[in-house]
């Protein structure tokens, strides 16, 4: 019976290294998913006036999230704004005019 109780505590060791090993790649892995899908200072100087909402999600890794109309623009009512937004306080927000890119505006970017 007192020979159990070692391989006991030693399988239990093992089981809590494992565990601990697996915590911390499943932090990095989520690290680097939320990393990969930010948007960047980088990515909002590749965009430029005219071009196409296609190549803008394309830049920016996907489709943004369709804002209201602004107010304060009369003829904001035909265009189309989306934001693409990071988990804090920062995002890219495009005006698109017939899936064109009219304005741009970045607040707060990495």
């Amino acid at each position: 019976m007192e020979n159990s109780t070692p391989t006991r505590s030693r399988l239990l060791e093992i089981i809590g290294l494992l565990a601990a090993v697996g915590f911390f790649v499943g932090i990095f892995f989520a690290w680097r998913t939320q990393m990969d899908s930010l948007v960047t200072q980088t990515q909002f100087d590749q965009l430029q006036q005219g071009q196409s909402r296609q190549d803008v999600e394309r830049i920016l890794g996907g489709p943004g999230t369709q804002q209201p109309p602004d107010a304060d623009n009369s003829s904001a009512a035909h265009n189309t704004t989306l934001a693409w937004q990071n988990s804090s306080d920062s995002q890219i927000v495009c005006v698109f005019a017939d899936d064109r890119l009219v304005s741009k505006k970045a607040m707060n970017l990495p």
